[in-house]
């Protein structure tokens, strides 16, 4: 098939929704609108950007196909995992951040629905948080960039919104590709927790408050500055969805093949593994090869947690 016929075997892309030509001609329109004033104005219009968004967090989130996979010799069986039934141990969060990290959570009480005045409380507690940790992002103007749920829409929340003087940047519906809490937060945020069971909701956002943090920390929410990028290929795609956009960095570049050079010498040379990241030398030039490739391949935790989240937007 593939020599003669020049046939390739392409497996099917899923997407959130099945979009209609007026929708693809909204979200084209969308991109080259807030491309065209990322032009003009610069890193200062991302700068601006406040992204909030909801999300479940559960008591059990299976781990990912490749965060299950493992080395295994030649012939060896096909590890099994059964599907689990969700429990109603969950949380409704509401996360908001920006290229800095994120500002704010806010754990919606159980049995709590989120409405326009629920989210009127939540932007006033987000205001007074600003004042305390992002002055000048008051100072600059603040740019919000949320979905078109009904509780967004709330006259209430948009006389809010003029009040304060925050602008809305225009975002399509069915667009987590366009969101950065979808394509960036959510992902890195529960990586990590993949695999992990939690009893008590207390576990469970203690667990968040610690991985909110480590992201903080690590600076490695990148979501908002990658818009652009995101935008562009939406433009490229005419207003569908994008496929194999990924955050790439150099160093995750070099630690993919770095490890698959050293899967590549292991078999080739009689290396024998000590742990994952080092192996025993027997010739100069390995030695020498190899102390290359430790070089190369020395990412820290931050590249690896970005490496996972590409694990999961290739899964989803």
């Amino acid at each position: 098939m593939t020599e003669c016929l020049h046939k390739r075997r392409i497996a099917v892309q899923w997407v959130p929704h099945d979009l209609s030509e007026e929708q693809k001609c909204r979200s084209l329109e969308i991109a080259q609108q807030l491309l065209h004033r990322f032009r003009e104005e610069g890193n200062e219009f991302l700068q601006k950007v406040v992204a909030i968004d909801e999300t479940w967090i559960r008591d059990f989130e299976p781990e990912l196909k490749s965060q299950s996979s493992e080395w295994r010799g030649k012939g060896s069986p096909r590890l099994k995992k059964f599907k689990r039934a969700q429990s109603n141990v969950k949380q409704m969060m509401i996360f908001v951040y920006d290229c800095k990290g994120v500002i704010m959570t806010d754990r919606v009480p159980s049995g709590t629905t989120v409405t326009a005045g629920y989210y009127c409380q939540f932007l006033q507690k987000l205001r007074c948080k600003m004042h305390a940790n992002r002055p000048d992002l008051l100072e600059n103007g603040v740019l919000i960039l949320h979905d078109n749920a009904q509780p967004h829409l709330g006259k209430d929340v948009r006389e809010l919104l003029d009040r304060y003087s925050w602008e809305v940047l225009p975002h399509q519906p069915y667009s987590p590709d366009m969101s950065p809490p979808d394509f960036d937060l959510f992902p890195k945020l529960k990586i990590n927790m993949r695999g992990v069971h939690f009893s008590t909701l207390e576990d469970l956002s203690a667990s968040v408050t610690r991985r909110v943090r480590q992201l903080n920390c690590s600076r490695d929410l990148t979501g908002i500055m990658d818009l652009p990028k995101r935008w562009d290929a939406v433009i490229r795609q005419k207003g569908d969805y994008t496929e194999g956009l990924q955050h790439f960095t150099a160093h995750l570049v070099f630690y993919s093949v770095g490890i698959t050079f050293c899967a590549f010498l292991l078999r080739w040379t009689s290396y024998k593994p000590k742990n994952q990241f080092n192996f025993y030398t027997h010739t100069e030039m390995g030695s020498t090869v190899f102390n290359l490739l430790i070089s190369i391949t020395s990412v820290s935790d931050k590249c690896i947690v970005t490496l996972k989240s590409l694990y999961y937007e290739c899964d989803a």
